[in-house]
């Protein structure tokens, strides 16, 4: 091996052994967000030699740490907790396998107010901290004020259940990755990565299976199979659905008819040619009051498969990932692993667009595509936030460093101009809403 070769792979291998935590520290550095604008003499050491693996291979250089221990027992046992925790409070609360699913959403309706203010108050964090100038902040105040956000977000989204019902699905399934990731950078942050990704991709698996199990029993056992006779069982024990929904209607006068499943959501509803006849704003909105109801008590009836399939897919991709690293410490290429990885990304996603589709076609009568979307974007961030402390602050700075739109985008959203735009924007926007729901207050 020629001598720089050698040289070039000792530094990063001291590169490695600084420590584990870089990555989070990174994230939550002082001057972070205004390293891409630094030239390159002024960059950290770590994030020069990131750009100069990058100059030499094309690539982001791949400085991230692949451990010095394997995985003992107990934090085997902390990740599979990790998985199986979120998913069992999930069925145990928003499920009819333990018939707690109707009464635990009927709980949350009357908590709809505070959600609204919570998440209302999320975003006014938001744009305060930006404002504020958050990248300029100490990194252990940034730790807090994201925790904070963070929570207030999540329970005001819990709270919003009534208008939308799978978000305690989506925050709860969340806790998973963060689980994770805390136990990634506190007691497994010397554990090998191919342990760690393996470890993690059966747990979710297992757990996966532990929850489709389960709901096949549950099916089978009570007779539960998705029929007319189960359907108008749900119907039946969802009446609070319909009736909290009822008390949302502000036209003069209420509704037309008694607001029930057989009045307004089900074969024989009334219509323009009803007598006394419904007028189209009327039948608008009890279309969209069934839509959420029908959603919101499908959801309790397929909440074990719907924990079972993300945690799968979260499964296969920790697996692969595994792989990735035991091809690339074996032969320094991934190639083959890298290939499987995105045949696997683009399968997924022509496999959602499927869904979607399908769900727009067979499920408009509850709304469903809207229901799928909202998984997906959850989903959607999560992988933003994997790649980034998967591929390292280090890494990012390289390659966004190497791309001039990035560097402009960047340079834009720190201004001043952009910090005053944003905001007063956004005020514009929520006016704007107002407004529209305002007209349609004077239409009815």
């Amino acid at each position: 091996m020629p001598e720089s070769d050698s040289n070039h792979q000792d530094q990063l291998a001291a590169d490695m052994k600084e420590g584990d935590g870089s990555l989070m520290e990174g994230f939550f550095d002082v001057s972070a967000s205004q390293m891409i604008t630094k030239p390159l003499e002024e960059q950290p050491a770590n994030v020069r030699r990131s750009i100069l693996e990058l100059e030499k291979a094309g690539t982001v250089g791949d400085i991230n740490r692949f451990g010095i221990r394997n995985m003992r027992i107990f934090e085997r046992i902390l990740i599979l907790l990790c998985c199986l925790l979120p998913s069992f409070l999930i069925v145990f609360f928003f499920s009819d396998v333990f018939d707690n699913g109707i009464p635990t959403y009927t709980e949350l309706f009357a908590l709809k107010p505070i959600g609204n203010a919570l998440v209302s108050l999320g975003f006014l964090l938001c744009f305060i901290f930006y404002i504020c100038d958050f990248s300029q902040w100490k990194k252990k105040v940034k730790l807090v004020a994201v925790v904070i956000l963070g929570y207030i977000m999540f329970i005001g989204g819990i709270c919003m259940a009534k208008t939308q019902p799978q978000a305690p699905f989506i925050v709860l399934l969340w806790h998973t990755p963060i689980l994770l990731v805390v136990q990634c950078f506190t007691c497994s942050k010397k554990t090998f990565k191919t342990d760690l990704y393996y470890t993690i991709g059966i747990s979710c698996m297992l757990t996966s299976v532990i929850m489709v199990v389960v709901w096949v029993i549950w099916i089978v056992q009570n007779d539960r199979h998705w029929s007319k006779a189960t359907q108008e069982d749900l119907i039946k024990r969802a009446k609070v659905f319909y009736d909290e929904w009822a008390t949302g209607y502000d036209k003069k006068g209420g509704w037309t008819y008694e607001f029930t499943y057989e009045n307004y959501c089900g074969l024989n509803k009334v219509g323009t040619d009803s007598e006394p006849p419904v007028d189209e704003d009327e039948l608008l909105a009890a279309s969209k009051a069934c839509a959420k109801a029908k959603i919101t008590w499908y959801l309790i009836w397929c909440c074990p498969m719907i924990c079972g399939s993300c945690l799968f897919i979260c499964g296969i991709f920790s697996c692969l990932r595994a792989n990735y690293y035991s091809e690339y410490l074996k032969n320094q290429s991934a190639s083959r692993t890298e290939g499987a990885i995105r045949l696997v990304m683009i399968t997924f996603g022509i496999l959602v667009m499927g869904m979607w589709v399908s769900a727009s076609i067979a499920g408009a009568s509850m709304k469903l595509s809207a229901t799928l979307s909202s998984f997906i974007m959850g989903f959607a961030i999560l992988m933003g936030l994997w790649a980034y402390f998967e591929l390292g602050h280090a890494n990012v700075v390289a390659a966004a460093y190497k791309s001039k739109m990035v560097m402009s985008v960047i340079r834009f959203a720190c201004s001043d101009l952009a910090r005053a735009f944003f905001p007063s924007d956004g005020e514009l926007l929520h006016s704007s809403y107002h407004v529209c729901q305002r007209v349609q207050s004077m239409r009815s």
